[in-house]
């Protein structure tokens, strides 16, 4: 058992109906208890473990915060912990997308919190005028990624100041008790990228991994699949550049791995062909 109290900062009182959330990433395992009218938690069965401990509110003047140091439970034992919530911070802006510039609504907003302390995301939607508040943020620097999540999604993720990369994203700055506002972007419509894999007598090759790497910024690929017909497409490429590269292993066998000759550059709302 994992037990402990949760107070607040302000006035040093109990915290009601705040979250306790114990996850041990490396097994799986993890706890959750919400805080009593005393501020008390227990969060029960988790095996013996070390769990990192995350506090998340809904709403009201508090911070979420997440412990600065592991709690280590053990069968059959009671491990006490607690945690003073501090005051929180606010986050607020407007996205827009399209030519001319309009609001966009159904826009989802992930601050992450950055540096050395315990990683933290907190999130939000845009609403119809385009606008948008994340609230109980524990002081720190984040970095925020703009997502259009609405039904029908066509525009490139970005992130603020306005680079699809997220090496490249400006820090956001929050402070305890403060509202930082301006923290907007106007979003563009993604590119696409497709092409035709052939092999020996130039027949069409299935199940070929085409794997496009961005040529700077983030490292994290995409891979498209080759058909029947030896065709791939990338219907949703962030605007960017990248190097494209063809391999056996996603059906195929036997192939030398083969790189497109010179990076490709992928353009807002164009859909660049013929990388084969």
């Amino acid at each position: 058992t994992l037990a402990g109290s949760v107070t607040s900062i302000v006035n040093r009182r109990p915290v009601q109906g705040a979250g306790a959330i114990a996850i041990d990433a490396a097994t799986g395992n993890s706890g959750i208890a919400i805080t009593d009218r005393l501020g008390r938690f227990a969060v029960r069965g988790p095996p013996t473990g070390s769990y990192p401990v995350y506090y998340p509110v809904l709403g009201g003047r508090l911070a979420d915060m997440a412990a600065a140091q592991k709690a280590r439970v053990i069968q059959g034992r009671i491990t006490n912990t607690s945690a003073t919530l501090p005051v929180g911070g606010t986050v607020t802006g407007t996205v827009m997308s399209g030519n001319p510039a309009q609001p966009a609504p159904d826009v989802c907003v992930e601050l992450v919190r950055g540096g050395s302390g315990p990683r933290i995301l907190r999130g939000s939607a845009t609403r119809p005028n385009g606008g948008y508040t994340v609230t109980t943020l524990l002081a720190g620097s984040y970095l925020g990624q703009f997502t259009d999540c609405s039904p029908v999604s066509d525009q490139a993720p970005q992130w603020y100041p306005g680079t699809p990369f997220r090496g490249k994203a400006g820090k956001i700055t929050v402070r305890s008790g403060q509202v930082t506002s301006g923290i907007g972007g106007t979003l563009t419509p993604d590119g696409s990228l497709s092409g035709t894999v052939t092999g020996p007598g130039a027949q069409p090759l299935a199940g070929i991994c085409a794997t496009v790497y961005p040529h700077s910024g983030d490292p994290t690929p995409i891979v498209a699949i080759t058909g029947a017909d030896g065709s791939y497409t990338v219907p949703e490429a962030v605007p960017g550049s990248y190097n494209v590269e063809f391999s056996s292993g996603c059906g195929a066998t036997g192939y030398v791995t083969a790189t497109y000759p010179s990076p490709v550059t992928v353009t807002t709302g164009t859909a660049t062909t013929g990388i084969d």
